[in-house]
């Protein structure tokens, strides 16, 4: 009879790491961690970049922290109905006759960059990588520069529907969670025009999925590169994907604080008595664009560094 043990580690050997490593990357956890495979016993082995990686990895466990970096990542429901269970508790291990020779052999590391070529799942992830650059990112920036320019052209038109919405007393719109509140109100005055304003929160729940989609793709499997296969330049570039993903991401949060958010060039765009009002929420699609296309730039600058053709 096969028990949940079993099911957990038929399950795990489907999934994706770098999807784990993604939910591990968004809580800001076990950075330049790389987790190499999941053996039976659902053991995790894994590897670090550096020895900061594993001493902080160490300490995670011994604050009791691990279980609980790990425990809704990898048990959702669907693990939990693929492995017919109500509930299940993972609670991580770590041994100290395991991390002691660990931490002296990662902090004896040769500083020589170790062939790609020779790292097949690393070349899988910067062969999904790429894949997405090419397939999806061309594609993306397509509909964000149609966006971008629809709402340039009918800034007129959207200016006046939120002054048209807003209450008299409001001056400034802090967050979009409070511009969503508005519109809500909104919709009870007759003169309200709040199909441009539900035209531009689509433009960006639109962003906010468009950068979910990217860091999935492309900042996640490349923190599943190992750090000695690359360059210290692709390190940097590697870096930048990352921060240029987790930015714009919190710009697009709805409690994001938009009187920070400003974009030079779209800033001339509208009055200064009227930039507490519009200058942040307009910034966030322009903003978007510049972050992905630098994002894409930077992937070909990362891949371009490898010797060998990435395809």
């Amino acid at each position: 009879m096969v028990n949940v043990m079993d099911k957990l580690y038929e399950y795990l050997q489907s999934v994706h790491l770098f999807a784990i490593k993604g939910g591990l990357e968004k809580k800001n956890v076990l950075r330049h961690v790389i987790l190499e495979r999941f053996e039976k016993g659902i053991v995790l082995a894994v590897s670090f970049d550096n020895v900061e990686a594993l001493e902080k990895t160490w300490k995670l466990h011994n604050d009791d922290k691990l279980s609980e970096a790990f425990q809704d990542i990898v048990v959702t429901s669907t693990t939990l109905d693929l492995c017919q269970a109500k509930v299940i508790s993972l609670r991580a291990k770590l041994w100290e006759d395991e991390y002691t020779p660990c931490k002296r052999e990662t902090a004896s590391r040769s500083n020589s960059v170790v062939s790609i070529e020779s790292q097949e799942k690393d070349m899988a992830m910067l062969k999904h990588v790429r894949n997405f650059q090419r397939t999806r990112i061309r594609e993306i920036v397509s509909e964000m520069r149609d966006d971008e320019a629809a709402i340039e052209r009918g800034l007129g038109e959207f200016v006046l529907a939120v002054k048209t919405a807003l209450p008299t007393f409001v001056t400034t719109i802090p967050t979009l969670k409070d511009f969503l509140s508005h519109v809500r109100a909104a919709r009870k005055k007759k003169d309200a025009n709040v199909t441009l304003l539900d035209r531009f929160i689509a433009i960006v729940e639109r962003q906010r999925a468009i950068f979910d989609e990217v860091q999935r793709n492309i900042a996640h499997p490349l923190a599943q590169v190992h750090a000695y296969c690359e360059k210290d330049k692709q390190r940097r570039l590697k870096e930048q994907i990352r921060l240029s993903c987790v930015d714009m991401r919190q710009k697009l949060r709805m409690d994001n604080n938009l009187t920070t958010v400003k974009h030079a060039d779209w800033k001339a765009k509208i009055l200064p008595r009227e930039e507490d009002l519009f200058l942040g929420a307009i910034s966030l699609v322009p903003m978007g664009l510049e972050k992905l296309l630098d994002i894409d730039h930077n992937v070909d600058e990362y891949i371009a560094e490898y010797p060998v053709n990435i395809q």
